[in-house]
């Protein structure tokens, strides 16, 4: 029954989490990114955060993991499977990184465009970043996650009111 109350515990303080960063957010969004084109600077800073993960994922990450797997002495078929699964990990990071930078530059160039495929993203990223950070303790690498949604979610946040004229620049 304790394990029962650690993760009910576990699962108050990451509801906690999720709902201070949501109110975070909402609070940056505000006050600091008034209007479309701060909001899409924001935007082309995460996708190109996110290009350089996925490059680095790919290219940087992939050699010392197969090494390692070569010298575990892994099997051929396995190997081939983790390669696979890693390499389309790496270009669906990309893909993030094009949905961000296409709905960066709606943004940029006034066209109304819909805010939920980066909050999807950012949700992705925040979910797996917390689930991470819970599971294999307190690491960057993770914690990147988390300030990635954030800053997807801060650029994508549009106000129900939508923006005024003024905050166009029109």
């Amino acid at each position: 029954m304790a394990h029962a109350g650690a993760v009910a515990r576990r699962d108050i303080l990451t509801l906690t989490l999720v709902l201070g960063y949501h109110k975070a957010v909402e609070l940056v969004s505000r006050r600091l990114l008034v209007g479309p084109k701060p909001r899409s600077v924001v935007l082309l800073i995460a996708g190109a955060l996110l290009v350089m993960s996925s490059l680095a994922h790919a290219c940087r990450s992939w050699p010392p993991l197969r090494a390692a797997l070569v010298q575990a002495q892994v099997d051929a078929g396995s190997l081939r499977a983790v390669a696979v699964a890693w390499f389309f990990s790496s270009a669906a990071i990309l893909t993030f990184a094009a949905i961000v930078i296409a709905t960066a530059w709606a943004i940029w160039r006034g066209r109304a465009t819909s805010p939920l495929p980066v909050l999807l993203v950012a949700a992705a990223y925040l979910l797996f970043g917390i689930a991470t950070l819970f599971y294999e303790g307190q690491s960057r690498h993770f914690l990147f996650f988390v300030v990635l949604a954030g800053l997807m979610a801060a650029g994508a946040y549009v106000p129900r009111q939508g923006f005024s004229n003024e905050q166009r620049g029109k």
